[in-house]
């Protein structure tokens, strides 16, 4: 019997590690008592879904050469498909901490159909190429969004910022393909940046607040 053997197991470790720090942190910013604030559930689940979509990556990209071609491609769909629907989230709760509510709600409108059509978009093109572009506007989305209503975040604006940047250079890593080592390749080096950014993204999500909220208190 042929000895089976992990594909990428870098990759598959270093994903698994980046599903369980996106979990923590969805725990962490979760909101079990009241007032809840909508800008920091959309954020936590964000974070949620982004540890999921890592999870079904690091299955793949461990486990694919043991799938059939069609449950690959489902599997791999799938995995994407989360990814944006947490960028979805990213921006959307970022909307209800700079917008006031009848703005954050038409953002998060605009958010869903850019899901549908993100979705349609993963459905046509097998590639990894839909899930970075998505990742890059929405990472201009949030840009933009701090820009405008940063000031009133506080030290969230900047600890965001920072993780956004992050983002940035591991989304340029994986669209030139750098690899250091054999062993450790372009896949394996976006998770390192992409562990940073969601650090940044913790301390910066755990100060969130509506901006109904922030003109209540006002």
């Amino acid at each position: 019997m042929e000895r089976f053997m992990i594909a990428e197991p870098m990759t598959v470790f270093t994903d698994v590690l980046l599903a369980t720090f996106a979990g923590w942190i969805a725990w962490r910013l979760r909101q079990p008592t009241e007032p809840r604030i909508i800008s920091r559930r959309l954020w936590a689940l964000g974070i949620g879904m982004q540890g999921l979509g890592a999870l079904a990556g690091g299955i793949y990209h461990g486990f694919f050469p043991a799938m059939s071609p069609d449950f690959a491609a489902a599997w791999w769909f799938i995995t994407r498909t989360l990814l944006g629907l947490a960028t979805t989230l990213l921006v959307s709760g970022i909307g209800f901490a700079v917008l006031l509510p009848i703005g954050a709600k038409g953002l998060r409108i605009a958010m869903a159909l850019k899901f549908i059509a993100y979705v349609i978009w993963c459905s046509i093109q097998p590639e990894f190429l839909p899930a970075l572009c998505d990742q890059i506007l929405s990472a201009f989305l949030l840009f933009a969004l701090l820009l405008y209503g940063g000031r009133r975040m506080g030290n969230a604006a900047g600890q965001i910022t920072g993780g956004l940047m992050a983002v940035f250079v591991g989304g340029l890593i994986q669209f030139m393909r750098l690899a250091p080592h054999p062993q450790f390749n372009h896949n394996d080096l976006y998770h390192v940046f992409a562990l940073i950014s969601l650090g940044c993204f913790y301390f910066g999500g755990s100060q969130l607040m509506d901006r109904s909220i922030q003109r209540n208190a006002k």
